[in-house]
């Protein structure tokens, strides 16, 4: 069944499998999702600009992920406290998800530290990978999926279109820039880390769906966002550089960009995340998130006057036909998968969940 939108004053179970027929609407939470995810990296770049790197990564973390966890825990209070009531009797549930959630969010910011910036990007996108991995292992609904040859077609197709992009990327560097060189052994460590990052990634995607699959979408990210800034709020503090958005190097502008980035790109945009995993599942999902990348150089193409070569352009025209070929091959596939469920009857494998 689709994610939960409850009228009364508590939510109605939810189903743990994906709908036997999926509808191009449920693919929408993910697309916008796709399109907020662009802006973090414009957002954050503003802020380095603006504070010369005084606004620190970690300390960063911590008043983004608060800004994003106010916006949901008030909407959620305000419109559906039953759904807030339903999460909190199973704390255990936000606080698993937190601690993966602010594991990666430390991790990652190791990585992106050592490295250059658009092969961060490259690498980073071995999340998919490792979510499609993990998704044919742990979901059964999902597993005809992955192993169809439209999707793997369409997937193979995406990857190579985000790896080409990035490595068309003008600054697109193994050896880092004249400022901030990177050594043979420091660009392996920050690899590895990448990878980590990137199975962390992927192991909260599947922990979302498989752990929060009874629960309402929103409420349950609401409190896991509190749970996650309250896990950053220590190495924030360890960090020591808390204080510097009250200092003079501070400006309003700055302060409103990260409290506005907070609730759109990590409030706003997880909800929406945990919503579309619940409708569409971890593959398409991931898949669809493909789009982030190439959604950013163009963003910053018309906010920052940084030009995308006309070769990503044509390599992000390929990403978005191979990810529109998904969507529209998903629509056509899924009601004949499901006459074959129901002929399999309730002892098939493919009705299991493992």
């Amino acid at each position: 069944m689709s994610a939960p939108t409850p009228e009364g004053p508590a939510a109605p179970p939810v189903s743990a499998r994906i709908p036997k027929v999926l509808r191009a609407v449920d693919f929408l939470p993910m697309v916008v999702a796709s399109l907020l995810w662009a802006w973090p990296t414009i957002f954050i770049r503003y802020i380095k600009q603006e504070t010369h790197d005084g606004f620190t990564p970690d300390a960063l973390n911590v008043y983004r992920y608060s800004a994003g966890a106010a916006l949901a825990l008030a909407v959620v209070g305000l419109s559906r406290p039953a759904d807030l009531a339903a999460v909190l009797g199973r704390p255990l549930v936000p606080f698993l998800l937190a601690l993966i959630l602010a594991t990666f969010q430390v991790v990652w910011v190791r990585a992106v530290y050592y490295l250059d910036a658009a092969y961060s990007v490259l690498v980073g996108r071995s999340s998919v990978v490792f979510a499609l991995l993990l998704t044919y292992l742990v979901f059964a609904d999902e597993r005809r999926l992955i192993r169809s040859g439209r999707f793997l077609l369409s997937a193979g197709a995406a990857l190579a279109a985000v790896v080409g992009i990035s490595l068309l990327d003008p600054k697109f560097s193994l050896s880092g820039s004249a400022h901030k060189p990177i050594a043979g052994p420091t660009l392996a460590l920050g690899t590895v880390i990448l990878l980590i990052s990137s199975l962390i990634w992927a192991a909260y995607a599947v922990s979302v769906r498989k752990l929060g699959r009874h629960l309402p979408a929103m409420a349950t990210f609401a409190v896991t966002a509190a749970m996650t800034t309250l896990l950053l709020l220590p190495v924030g503090l360890l960090d020591g550089h808390m204080g510097f958005i009250g200092s003079a190097g501070c400006s309003w502008k700055v302060i409103g960009a990260v409290v506005f980035s907070g609730m759109l790109c990590v409030g706003a945009t997880q909800v929406l995340y945990y919503v579309s995993l619940k409708r569409i599942g971890v593959a398409h999902t991931s898949l669809v998130s493909l789009a982030t990348p190439f959604l950013t150089g163009a963003f910053s193409f018309l906010v920052l006057k940084e030009r995308l070569t006309g070769w990503q352009w044509l390599l992000g025209t390929v990403l978005v036909a191979s990810l529109g070929l998904m969507i529209y091959g998903s629509l056509q596939a899924r009601p004949a998968a499901q006459g074959a469920e129901e002929r399999a009857g309730p002892g098939g494998i493919e009705l299991e969940e493992t």
